[in-house]
């Protein structure tokens, strides 16, 4: 599980690499947060706007404007 406060224009530029995890992130407060998953990218925009995706995606993000996120990432019975 991971809390942050990410600044507005604050991104993560480069792939993450794909894990064996689900992911769930959520918009706790703030601005607009966008998050590219594969060859989709989803933009959060109110507080309780949340994204799923499964295992094995890279992913990069970057906070629109000033973003409390918590992220929570699990071990997938697919990835077993």
């Amino acid at each position: 599980m991971k809390w942050a406060n990410h600044p507005a224009g604050e991104a993560r530029d480069v792939w993450s690499p794909p894990v064996a995890a689900r992911t769930l992130t959520i918009l706790v407060a703030g601005g607009a947060f966008r998050v590219d998953v594969g060859e989709e990218s989803v933009v959060l925009r109110e507080t309780g706007d949340y994204l799923l995706f499964g295992p094995e995606l890279a992913h990069r993000w970057q906070a629109l404007g000033a973003a409390t996120m918590l992220t929570v990432r699990w071990s997938s019975a697919a990835a077993r």
